[in-house]
């Protein structure tokens, strides 16, 4: 089980009166739930008939069937398991994307 919820909620214990750390604790506790309970994909790449999709929480590889992913799904794209089916999260998708292209830009800089 990872622990970084409850770490972070730690710090904010001496810093907050009882209200406003309870009030975090709950929003905090909220966002860690609904991220968990939807699970997101990073689509890896394509093989054959299927999509190899990794867990971002778990880090876990699965290969899907391609069928059962959006037809413009590309690699890179982050993929949501809702109401059984996976959707393209576009926001999500770049946001990545963009974190990628900063990281590379400031790889460049340095050459």
């Amino acid at each position: 089980m990872n622990l970084d919820l409850f770490n972070n909620l730690g710090k904010n214990i001496s810093s907050d009166s009882s209200n406003n750390f309870l009030e975090n604790f709950i929003h905090e506790l909220k966002n860690y739930l609904n991220k968990n309970s939807n699970p997101m994909f990073t689509l890896d790449r394509f093989e054959s008939d299927f999509a190899v999709l990794e867990n971002r929480n778990t880090k876990e590889m699965t290969d899907i069937p391609i069928s059962n992913i959006p037809s413009n799904a590309k690699e890179g794209d982050i993929l949501k398991l809702s109401n059984g089916s996976y959707v393209i999260d576009y926001e999500e998708t770049s946001i990545v994307s963009d974190r990628i292209r900063d990281k590379m830009d400031n790889l460049k800089k340095f050459k």
